[in-house]
């Protein structure tokens, strides 16, 4: 009886699915983009600061891109990889204000990396993605240090329809909260512009 009811629930999930994640326009104050420049960054950081946060930015590209893929040792490997680059840097180079920030974002980082390097779910790890995302998101708005312009994503369905965000050096919607199941679905909340 369970099989048969999925059956024909099945094809409204997948069209509520399709209705929530279209490109129609219904709202246009939920369509802005928002565009932040490099004047928008609350820090200036030293050449190694920004070579800190280019490294995060790579190592969470390739993190985001294992979720879209549901290949979770590669999220786990990239996971490590943030570990690793958080490990070696010295923020003591940094003003005190700057290390507060810095210490805040990358406490919250170091913790949702060792649960992602030891998990082997992909949908438990897209849970990590989301706070990861916010934490990468931070650092960039408050220190800059993104070479190209960076695509603040959002999908409204993700995590049972409360929604997630991510980053991305693409402009093209590749959804890592559900993969192949719904690639597409989502849209650019806000560019950053490279700094």
């Amino acid at each position: 009886m369970r099989k048969y009811i999925s059956y024909i629930f099945l094809p409204f999930l997948l069209l509520s699915g399709l209705i929530a994640c279209s490109d129609k326009k219904t709202n246009s104050d939920q369509d802005t983009v928002v565009e932040a420049t490099s004047e928008d960054a609350m820090f200036l950081i030293s050449e190694s600061g920004k070579d800190h946060i280019q490294a995060l930015l790579k190592d969470y590209e390739i993190l985001k891109d294992a979720m879209v893929e549901d290949k979770p040792a590669l999220a786990r490997t990239a996971s490590q990889n943030l570990l690793n680059e958080l490990k070696h840097f010295d923020s003591d180079s940094l003003t005190v204000e700057q290390k507060k920030v810095y210490d805040e974002y990358a406490s919250k980082l170091k913790s949702d990396g060792l649960h992602m390097i030891v998990l082997d779910e992909v949908d438990h790890q897209r849970e990590h993605l989301v706070t990861i995302t916010a934490s990468i998101y931070g650092l960039v708005k408050a220190f800059g240090g993104n070479e190209k312009p960076l695509y603040y994503q959002y999908c409204p369905m993700a995590f049972d329809n409360t929604g997630g965000y991510w980053l991305s050096t693409k402009e093209e919607v590749l959804n890592p909260y559900f993969g192949e199941a719904m690639l597409r679905c989502g849209k650019v909340e806000e560019v950053i512009a490279a700094k």
